[in-house]
């Protein structure tokens, strides 16, 4: 999962900084520990790319800041319906929000979904989330189920979860 993940590459606004893929909270620990909030810690302590499941996040490495978070997996081979349930579309970085980030990895994980014939996204749709810190810049629940619903297309479904 973490090299076609690597593949998506980063939108043309993060190309000129220092970013990178995180897939293990080793490489953020020092980050992670200075967090006052636990939930936001042990968040971030569970990232991982496994077969079908990923969470990760961008790292800028001279802000020092994660700058987007991502988690989402696939339905277990052996159920009766194939779909991705998306966890987490965050962007952490207040100023880069609105600046076509989160469109970008969301039509890439409907780009993923469409190679992997998987017709159906389940997305629960949540702005008070723990991990949300800051909603500065941040879209209403309405506003986030229409951001959603505009990838939707004849080969994929997005089923917004209340």
């Amino acid at each position: 999962m973490k090299n076609e993940i690597k593949k998506w590459g980063l939108p043309p606004i993060l190309e000129q900084r220092k970013v990178d893929f995180m897939f293990e909270p080793n490489k953020l620990l020092d980050k992670i520990n200075n967090t006052k909030k636990d939930c936001i810690k042990n968040y971030y302590r569970g990232l991982h790319s496994t077969d079908g499941s990923v969470k990760f996040c961008l790292y800028d490495f001279e802000s020092n800041e994660i700058v987007f978070t991502m988690d989402f997996f696939r339905s277990h081979k052996f159920s009766k319906e194939k779909y991705i349930k998306l966890q987490v579309l965050y962007v952490n970085a207040i100023e880069l929000r609105k600046k076509g980030i989160a469109t970008y990895y969301l039509k890439k994980l409907r780009d993923y979904a469409e190679e992997k014939e998987i017709c159906k996204i389940k997305i629960y749709v949540n702005p008070n989330y723990k991990l949300f810190e800051n909603k500065e810049n941040t879209l209403s629940k309405k506003d986030l189920i229409k951001f959603y619903k505009k990838i939707e297309n004849d080969k994929l479904f997005i089923e917004i979860i209340e």
